[in-house]
């Protein structure tokens, strides 16, 4: 006997194995690995399935080589796979029209950072540049992503306050021509003959030439001699960077440069072991000032110094850090100012969003591991200690519920109720037109139910996968029509799957009352509207709608239609009542608002998964809104 294949664990089928007769053949079959479905090893092979294989030259052994895989050919299939098939199928585009394509393929596995070039310039960041988000992440890490050490800043700069060693240009003109080319001396001075010594240290760049103008009317106070100056070349310095840095030592810049400025160049802190809240600037010995880079995030301060040729920066080591998350504005690894952090520091930096209420804390208190779980009035008071971790929750459900309503009503389209309010309790609340709305069909489209559909779905999906795959066929002629059958409803399959529940409740009988249930956040109450016709459709040879006549049979509206086609059932019928509900039924009592489809004829014997089928297509059925109204 030939089987179908399914799929192997560890090895493909081997074609070397494969039946060496038909165009269109069954390779024996493999043992279906736990975990692996058709659709997965389709995608892996990048083509059609291994049911249709040729018999010439083979690859290497235990696989199939992706040239010997057919893609799916639906002409030669409908060729030659059997009459009930086909007819069967044929009509289930009519019986159920399913809305939803299948699904787009999606990779859990996000792309990741491309390779580093060999051939390009190292990177100078002290932080890893590759991360997806800064969340687990010291904050401030950002100062030195992807960050380049900016040109020392001299004359061009207005703000920069000119320096011993800087060279300045200075024009008279008027009553007196001199064209200048001046280096400050030590004292801060340039010399202007028959004016003198004139000291510029210390003035902005911009207002360099006021104040030599000022010291020219001391020697021509009439004005007669006019002023143009320079800088033309900003004496550099050397500032040593040290400490907790990637690269450390004497970086050259300007003396306008800030602290930011020289840590960059040094290629930034070090994560994990350099401090964003501990930077000490030395001078000769002493410290002359210290920098928090959480001032300079949160508030854009930086000291405001000048920094000289020999000045030493100094990034000490890591203080205490905990790491906050759940829900926050700024999630982030935050560092200790100093050896201790309240709860209250931590929320304005961490920056809870204003549904949060309580927080959870895990951590380690005296070597033993801790868990704390406090409300956030609590939480400010809370001591954290290093390597805290706090998650910031909401943690309690909102005492109301969002109802809306779709169909034939008037006024609002959503309710807000409190959590008790039942079905009948909003009813009597909604103003209808009840010549317009049909009361009794109200139903319910719930999340809760479209999400037990589409398990239901799945798991008769699955099952249907596994009969088609394991499918036992007598001779090599039925193997081959089988092939193609089993093609086609696997095609069926991955387009149900994409299939989307609405999770319609029904909630009234045929008698209009309607129950008392509790609703839920974000149902969906449906009115629908009172209709006088009849929509049939399916095997018929004429679908349409028509109008409701009291007392005319099912049999007859098909008779309206056209009569039955030549692979209908006669005798049973699928009926979608207004009030949503499903019915197979031989003789249903046609009402107001029906909607009566003539199933295909499954004409089919003695295969497992041609039952799987009718199962899938019928649960399909009563779990979407399959026809237009």
């Amino acid at each position: 006997m030939f089987r179908p294949p399914a799929i192997a664990a560890r090895r493909w089928c081997s074609p070397r194995r494969a039946a060496p007769v038909w165009r269109f053949s069954v390779s024996p079959a493999c043992r279906m690995a736990p975990g692996r479905s058709w659709s997965r090893w389709r995608s892996a092979r990048g083509g059609g399935p291994p049911l249709l294989a040729r018999r010439r030259s083979h690859g290497a052994a235990g696989r199939f080589p992706a040239k010997h895989t057919l893609p799916a050919a639906e002409p030669v299939m409908m060729a030659v796979m059997s009459a009930p098939v086909r007819r069967f199928l044929a009509g289930l585009a009519l019986a159920v029209a399913v809305g939803a394509g299948p699904a787009a393929a999606q990779s859990l596995i996000t792309g990741g950072p491309a390779a580093p070039d060999p051939t390009a310039a190292p990177s100078t960041a002290a932080v890893s540049t590759t991360a997806p988000s800064l969340a687990d992440r010291p904050f401030g890490a950002g100062l030195f992503i992807n960050r380049q050490a900016a040109a020392p800043v001299g004359g061009g700069n207005p703000q920069y306050k000119v320096q011993p060693g800087d060279q300045v240009q200075v024009h008279l003109f008027g009553a007196v021509q001199q064209d200048l080319v001046q280096t400050v001396d030590p004292q801060g001075n340039i010399f202007i003959p028959q004016v003198g010594p004139v000291s510029v240290k210390g003035v902005p760049a911009g207002q360099l030439t006021s104040a030599i103008q000022e010291q020219v009317r001391k020697s021509y106070p009439s004005d007669t001699v006019q002023v143009y100056s320079t800088i033309i070349d900003a004496r550099a310095v050397g500032v040593f960077v040290t400490g907790f840095v990637a690269q450390p030592g004497r970086h050259m810049g300007s003396p306008a440069d800030s602290v930011l400025d020289y840590l960059v160049r040094a290629g930034g802190i070090l994560e994990g072991a350099g401090s964003y809240r501990d930077v000490t600037i030395k001078r000769d010995g002493g410290t002359v000032a210290k920098a928090d880079l959480y001032d300079f995030l949160l508030d854009g301060d930086l000291p405001p110094l000048t920094l000289g040729e020999g000045d030493t920066i100094v990034v000490g080591g890591q203080h205490p850090v905990v790491k906050a998350g759940g829900e926050v504005r700024n999630e982030a690894v935050f560092e200790f100012a100093g050896k201790q952090m309240s709860g209250a520091e931590l929320v304005t930096l961490a920056r809870p969003l204003p549904s949060v209420n309580n927080v959870f804390v895990t951590g380690t208190r005296n070597g033993i591991p801790s868990t704390k779980y406090l409300t956030l009035q609590e939480f400010k008071s809370f001591a954290l200690s290093d390597q805290d971790i706090v998650e910031f929750q909401q943690d309690s459900m909102s005492p109301v519920i969002a109802v809306h309503l779709e169909g034939s009503y008037e006024g609002q389209s959503t309710y807000v109720v409190s959590k008790s309010t039942t079905l009948r309790q909003l009813l009597e609340h909604i103003p209808i037109d009840p010549r317009v709305a049909n009361f009794g069909a109200v139903h319910l489209r719930r999340t809760t139910v479209a999400e037990q559909q589409k398990k239901a779905l799945d798991s008769a999906l699955d099952r249907l996968q596994r009969s088609v795959l394991t499918a036992v066929v007598e001779t090599s002629g039925e193997a081959a029509l089988r092939s193609a059958e089993a093609q086609m409803v696997l095609s069926f399959i991955d387009r149900v799957r994409g299939a989307k529940p609405d999770g319609t409740l029904v909630v009234s009988d045929d008698q209009g009352r309607v129950a008392d249930i509790p609703l839920e956040n974000e149902d969906i109450v449906v009115i629908p509207k009172v209709s006088s016709t009849v929509l049939i459709a399916g095997e018929v040879l004429a679908p349409q709608t028509l109008v409701w006549k009291p007392g005319v049979t099912a049999e007859e509206y098909v008779a309206q239609a056209g009569s039955y086609t030549d692979r209908a059932e006669r005798g049973r019928f699928l009926v979608q009542k207004p009030n949503g509900a499903i019915l197979l039924i031989p003789d249903p009592t046609v009402q107001a608002g029906d909607q009566i489809v003539v199933l295909p004829e499954m004409a089919f014997k003695g295969f497992q998964f041609i039952q799987d089928l009718a199962d899938v297509i019928f649960r399909v059925a009563g779990i979407t809104r399959f026809l237009d109204n």
